[in-house]
């Protein structure tokens, strides 16, 4: 049986909560420079 990528991610928000705030903080800073650096590099290659 498949669970849905939906719920999943429910699941590990619920996790990152469980662990504590400054880990949520901080994985959300590195996924955040993340997207950020990859919108950078996407708008740079179009130029």
């Amino acid at each position: 049986m498949r669970v849905p990528k939906k719920r999943i991610r429910k699941n590990i928000c619920k996790f990152k909560k469980v662990l504590g705030d400054s880990k949520r903080i901080c994985f959300c800073k590195i996924s955040f420079f993340r997207e950020f650096s990859i919108f950078f590099f996407a708008t740079n290659r179009k130029k």
